[in-house]
Protein backbone atom coordinates (compact mmCIF):
# COMPACT_ATOMS: atom_id res chain seq x y z
CA UNK A 1 0.00 0.00 0.00
CA UNK A 2 1.09 3.78 -0.18
CA UNK A 3 1.39 5.96 1.97
CA UNK A 4 2.13 10.16 1.64
CA UNK A 5 4.67 11.75 3.51
CA UNK A 6 4.07 15.95 3.82
CA UNK A 7 6.20 17.98 5.54
CA UNK A 8 7.46 21.16 5.47
CA UNK A 9 11.61 22.63 5.44
CA UNK A 10 11.91 25.64 6.21
CA UNK A 11 15.68 26.98 5.68
CA UNK A 12 16.85 30.38 7.32
CA UNK A 13 18.91 32.88 6.15
CA UNK A 14 21.87 31.46 8.11
CA UNK A 15 21.20 27.66 6.19
CA UNK A 16 19.84 26.49 9.64
CA UNK A 17 16.35 23.82 8.36
CA UNK A 18 13.32 23.71 10.58
CA UNK A 19 11.83 20.60 8.73
CA UNK A 20 8.29 19.39 10.37
CA UNK A 21 6.53 16.61 9.06
CA UNK A 22 2.91 17.47 8.64
CA UNK A 23 1.44 14.22 8.77
CA UNK A 24 1.17 10.53 6.95
CA UNK A 25 -1.53 9.98 4.75
CA UNK A 26 -3.37 6.95 3.00
CA UNK A 27 -3.95 8.86 -0.21
CA UNK A 28 -2.12 11.57 -2.33
CA UNK A 29 -5.62 13.53 -2.37
CA UNK A 30 -5.66 13.43 1.84
CA UNK A 31 -2.44 14.75 1.80
CA UNK A 32 -3.04 17.70 -1.06
CA UNK A 33 -6.08 18.49 0.81
CA UNK A 34 -3.84 19.33 4.33
CA UNK A 35 -1.32 21.32 2.30
CA UNK A 36 -3.55 23.27 0.67
CA UNK A 37 -5.09 24.28 4.06
CA UNK A 38 -1.94 24.60 6.03
CA UNK A 39 -0.28 26.85 3.10
CA UNK A 40 -3.62 29.22 3.05
CA UNK A 41 -4.21 29.31 7.05
CA UNK A 42 -2.20 28.61 9.23
CA UNK A 43 0.73 31.51 10.56
CA UNK A 44 4.01 30.75 9.61
CA UNK A 45 3.33 28.11 6.74
CA UNK A 46 1.25 30.39 4.84
CA UNK A 47 4.21 32.82 4.66
CA UNK A 48 6.39 29.54 2.92
CA UNK A 49 3.77 27.76 0.89
CA UNK A 50 6.41 27.04 -1.58
CA UNK A 51 7.97 25.09 1.04
CA UNK A 52 5.75 22.00 1.29
CA UNK A 53 6.51 18.44 0.08
CA UNK A 54 4.47 15.46 -0.32
CA UNK A 55 6.39 12.31 -0.94
CA UNK A 56 4.70 8.93 -1.83
CA UNK A 57 6.35 5.30 0.54
CA UNK A 58 5.33 1.94 -0.51
CA UNK A 59 4.29 0.52 2.61
CA UNK A 60 4.59 -3.87 2.34
CA UNK A 61 2.02 -5.45 4.17
CA UNK A 62 -0.21 -2.71 5.54
CA UNK A 63 -3.80 -3.52 5.64
CA UNK A 64 -5.23 -0.21 6.60
CA UNK A 65 -8.96 -1.96 7.46
CA UNK A 66 -6.86 -3.43 10.66
CA UNK A 67 -4.00 -0.84 11.27
CA UNK A 68 -4.57 2.92 11.26
CA UNK A 69 -0.57 3.55 12.72
CA UNK A 70 2.73 3.33 10.48
CA UNK A 71 6.57 3.58 11.42
CA UNK A 72 8.40 6.59 9.70
CA UNK A 73 12.19 5.51 9.63
CA UNK A 74 14.36 8.56 9.34
CA UNK A 75 18.47 9.49 9.33
CA UNK A 76 19.95 13.22 10.41
CA UNK A 77 23.37 14.32 10.59
CA UNK A 78 24.80 16.13 13.19
CA UNK A 79 27.17 19.28 12.82
CA UNK A 80 28.11 21.79 15.12
CA UNK A 81 25.99 19.93 17.60
CA UNK A 82 22.94 20.56 16.07
CA UNK A 83 20.83 18.10 13.88
CA UNK A 84 20.55 19.22 10.50
CA UNK A 85 19.92 17.23 7.38
CA UNK A 86 16.99 15.34 8.65
CA UNK A 87 15.15 12.88 5.66
CA UNK A 88 12.47 10.29 5.73
CA UNK A 89 14.10 7.27 4.20
CA UNK A 90 11.68 4.34 4.95
CA UNK A 91 7.58 3.92 6.14
CA UNK A 92 7.15 0.41 7.54
CA UNK A 93 3.93 -1.36 9.28
CA UNK A 94 5.38 -1.97 13.20
CA UNK A 95 8.40 -1.38 15.26
CA UNK A 96 10.19 -4.78 14.72
CA UNK A 97 10.06 -3.72 11.10
CA UNK A 98 12.04 -0.41 12.30
CA UNK A 99 15.07 -1.86 13.93
CA UNK A 100 15.35 -4.45 10.93
CA UNK A 101 15.07 -1.69 8.19
CA UNK A 102 17.65 0.37 10.48
CA UNK A 103 20.21 -2.45 10.99
CA UNK A 104 20.05 -4.02 7.61
CA UNK A 105 20.52 -0.14 6.02
CA UNK A 106 23.83 0.31 8.32
CA UNK A 107 25.39 -3.10 6.69
CA UNK A 108 24.83 -2.30 3.20
CA UNK A 109 25.38 1.63 3.11
CA UNK A 110 28.32 3.64 4.07
CA UNK A 111 27.31 5.89 6.76
CA UNK A 112 28.96 8.66 8.10
CA UNK A 113 30.60 9.31 11.36
CA UNK A 114 27.60 11.87 12.57
CA UNK A 115 25.21 10.06 10.97
CA UNK A 116 22.49 8.84 13.01
CA UNK A 117 18.98 6.58 12.73
CA UNK A 118 15.53 6.78 14.04
CA UNK A 119 12.25 6.24 14.08
CA UNK A 120 8.31 7.52 15.19
CA UNK A 121 5.03 6.17 14.73
CA UNK A 122 2.36 7.69 13.11
CA UNK A 123 -1.38 7.57 13.18
CA UNK A 124 -2.71 7.40 9.28
CA UNK A 125 -4.60 10.62 8.21
CA UNK A 126 -3.50 12.40 11.22
CA UNK A 127 -2.38 16.19 11.03
CA UNK A 128 0.67 17.45 13.67
CA UNK A 129 1.41 20.44 13.82
CA UNK A 130 -1.68 21.93 13.66
CA UNK A 131 -1.25 25.32 15.17
CA UNK A 132 1.44 26.33 12.42
CA UNK A 133 5.08 27.55 13.45
CA UNK A 134 6.18 30.64 13.86
CA UNK A 135 10.20 31.34 13.36
CA UNK A 136 12.28 34.13 16.10
CA UNK A 137 15.58 34.30 17.21
CA UNK A 138 16.67 33.19 20.80
CA UNK A 139 19.63 33.34 22.65
CA UNK A 140 20.50 30.61 25.26
CA UNK A 141 21.62 31.38 28.33
CA UNK A 142 22.86 29.29 31.37
CA UNK A 143 25.78 27.40 33.08
CA UNK A 144 27.57 25.80 29.95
Amino acid sequence: MKCYVIYHIHIFEDGNEDYKIIGIFSSYDKALEVKEKYSSELPGFKDFPEEFCIEEFEVTGLDMAKQRTVYVIFTYIYKNGEEEELSVIKIVKNQEESKKFIKKYKSKNKIKKNQYFDYEKYNLDEKCWQEGFITYECKYEGNT
